[in-house]
């Protein structure tokens, strides 16, 4: 009887302990599925359903070093969704992007070059009114900066900013060594283009004084807040006369012609190591140290403000967001916000920071991170910088910067006088105001 009352009473204690366990075991999952659901910032989210949610997400080609870097380490945290990342081609990523969105294909989330496209794309009906899935989030929008305040359409918002553009100077510390001239600093276009000419005569023409890249042409109405709609274009004026000045003029630059004739992109005629200044945004910096890890370019470079119209406060510069936002017909909202917060938070914007990328989304760490990643350049000419919003809240203002685009480049190519070129684009103006009214 009690070799029975011993087995029964160890049978009783396994039992027990066996109770206990899967008790212990059932807490730490269900404490583990809350964490992944509740997951910070949006870091670790588990799915409701059990098969995998998959999202497309289009960009352009100059994104993929450092997107696919984020989208891999979303992917890796979160069981249950997966991103896909498409690069399209950079030059022609709004024209594609378009026509894909005009068919049936499978797109969850676009990227945006600037908030005139986020306004084309919002007009056409193609992208999700994410405004109260901001507001039900933890997301701190302080971190943002001050440029946040205006990327609203209508007081809605349809997307979130994952990078921060701001022009600065770049320079090739090495030329200046060479000529015996001291590294530039702050100073206005016009010291600008008397340093390009000095370079350029000292050299005997072996070296650019400078190189202007021909994506933007009203640059200095820009730093002036003078955009393509208001009616004194003085200042957009005085951009598009200054670039003759430096290039057909002074020959300090190389001239739009020669750009073409080359059939070289920025990046690789700095690297040429003949091109002593440029004007240039934060993503140099990323693809320079790209370039410089896979033995591409040892240019001793670095940075200084970007130079300012006579009159105008040093360090005020132009910059942008870069944005992405989510696509109208996405089945999988709710996940794709959640890759959105990732993308264009704290953990994504570490990511860029290690990558050489400015973020939207900034901190002291996080700037920390980057001037790590950089090293000994004056990168504090970013974080220094007075941005002047490159393009405001306009729905036609996409169309218009094209036109005028367009028109400027018969004063440039075709000697057509300026009076000429304005006077015809207030007409064409006219047109596309009137097409988005």
């Amino acid at each position: 009887m009690n070799i029975w009352k011993e087995k029964t009473q160890i049978i009783v204690v396994l039992s027990v302990l066996f109770l206990l366990i899967m008790c212990i075991l059932l807490g730490a999952f269900i404490m583990t599925k809350q964490a992944n659901m509740e997951g910070g910032n949006g870091s670790y989210y588990q799915s409701q359903d059990e098969e995998k949610v998959v999202l497309d997400f289009y960009t352009w080609g100059d994104e993929g070093f450092y997107v696919n870097a984020i989208a891999n380490e979303f992917n890796q945290l979160h069981q249950n969704i997966e991103v896909k990342v498409h690069l399209l081609d950079t030059g022609d990523y709004e024209v594609e992007i378009l026509d894909m969105l005009e068919t049936e294909a499978k797109i969850d989330i676009i990227g945006a070059r600037g908030i005139s496209k986020m306004v084309q794309y919002k007009e056409k009906g193609y992208l999700h009114d994410i405004t109260e899935n901001i507001q039900n989030s933890n997301i701190d929008i302080t971190a943002y900066g001050n440029m946040y305040n205006n990327i609203s359409i209508n007081g809605q918002y349809y997307g979130l900013p994952t990078r921060s553009t701001c022009w600065v100077l770049v320079y090739n510390k090495a030329i200046f060594d060479r000529l015996n001239i001291p590294y530039p600093t702050k100073m206005t276009w016009n010291e600008y283009r008397q340093l390009a000419k000095n370079i350029t005569e000292k050299s005997n023409g072996e070296f650019w004084g400078g190189y202007w890249i021909d994506w933007i042409y009203n640059f200095m109405g820009i730093q002036q807040s003078n955009y393509l709609y208001d009616d004194d274009l003085q200042y957009t004026k005085e951009s598009l006369e200054f670039l003759y000045q430096l290039m057909y003029e002074d020959k300090s630059h190389m001239t739009f012609e020669e750009i073409q004739k080359r059939e070289q992109d920025w990046l690789n005629n700095f690297e040429e190591d003949r091109i002593a200044m440029m004007p240039q945004g934060e993503w140099f910096v990323g693809m320079i140290l790209e370039d410089e890890k896979q033995g591409k370019s040892s240019i001793d470079w670095d940075l200084a403000p970007m130079p300012v119209p006579d009159g105008q406060e040093y360090n005020t510069t132009l910059g942008q967001y870069q944005f992405a936002g989510i696509v109208n017909r996405c089945k999988n909202k709710e996940e794709a916000f959640v890759f959105l917060k990732f993308l264009c938070g704290r953990e994504g914007a570490e990511i860029l920071a290690k990558h050489g990328m400015l973020s939207a989304y900034t901190n002291d760490s996080i700037q920390n991170l980057y001037r790590l990643k950089v090293g000994a350049k004056n990168t504090d000419v970013f974080f220094d910088a007075r941005r002047i919003q490159e393009q405001p809240v306009y729905a036609a203002y996409s169309d218009l910067t094209e036109k005028f685009m367009e028109l400027s480049e018969a004063y440039f190519y075709d000697n057509t006088p300026i009076e000429e070129v304005f006077d015809a684009f207030i007409i064409e103006r006219e047109k596309i105001i009137e097409k988005y009214e």
